[in-house]
């Protein structure tokens, strides 16, 4: 009898706990949403701020996604690229690179919210909504973009950046990159997605600004040179 007892009284218990948590459910009145970013242009302003402060910091060993890769070296012993170099990563000691990797997703995302929603700020003029979009409007490299086993990983990326991106917009393929058999192709971002790739080929995915000038794709940084 007293083991029944026992086993109604955790039912009950647990019915308690389970019953008593409803109030994670619920979101406080003040928390800031996705409207409260661009509820205003000084909204939309600080929110386009935050977005550069993803941006990797070259002169930080410990946040330069460069390091990520096998292909940095550094002459500093212990420095997070010599530890990469030689597989003394573990599990312990791997988060600047992890990071690194984290933040960067993280910024893709906020500019591509960014780039969704600004339109929809009260009183942003068309400039400035191109001007914040254009911002936040990046160029894209796909390092070893497809396999044999991975061989639906590029339309699958093209897919999710035509949600995004103009189907026109300019994009680049080079195979063997600083090989003798190295090429070149330029294409669309619509063509790119139904194109075959392999572990050869570096992929390039301009924005707005991108264009081809003398077979080249090309994307004006800003700057202007007057001839005197």
């Amino acid at each position: 009898m007293k083991k029944i007892y026992n086993i109604l009284l955790s039912f009950v218990f647990a019915g308690c706990l389970l019953g008593s948590c409803d109030y994670l459910d619920i979101v406080p009145n003040e928390t800031a949403n996705e409207e409260d970013a661009f509820a205003s242009e000084q909204a939309a302003l600080n929110y386009l701020y935050s977005c550069y402060s993803f941006m990797p910091a070259y002169q930080n060993s410990h946040t330069f996604i460069g390091y990520a890769g096998d292909e940095i070296v550094s002459c500093f012993n212990g420095e997070p690229i010599k530890l990469y170099f030689q597989g003394g990563y573990t599990s312990g000691n791997i988060g600047n690179v992890d990071a690194t990797y984290s933040n960067m997703y993280k910024g893709i995302r906020q500019c591509y919210l960014l780039k969704k929603n600004i339109a929809s700020v009260p009183g942003l003029s068309d400039d400035k909504i191109n001007d914040f979009a254009n911002q936040a409007d990046f160029l894209i490299a796909l390092y070893n973009p497809s396999s044999k086993k991975r061989k639906d990983y590029l339309a699958r990326a093209c897919d999710i950046l035509l949600e995004y991106k103009e189907e026109s917009i300019i994009c680049g393929i080079v195979r063997n990159i600083a090989r003798e058999e190295e090429s070149m192709n330029i294409l669309t971002l619509k063509k790119l997605r139904n194109t075959e790739v392999d572990m050869f080929s570096t992929v390039y995915i301009g924005n707005k600004m991108t264009k081809i000038i003398k077979d080249k794709m090309v994307t004006p940084r800003g700057y202007r040179y007057d001839r005197k």
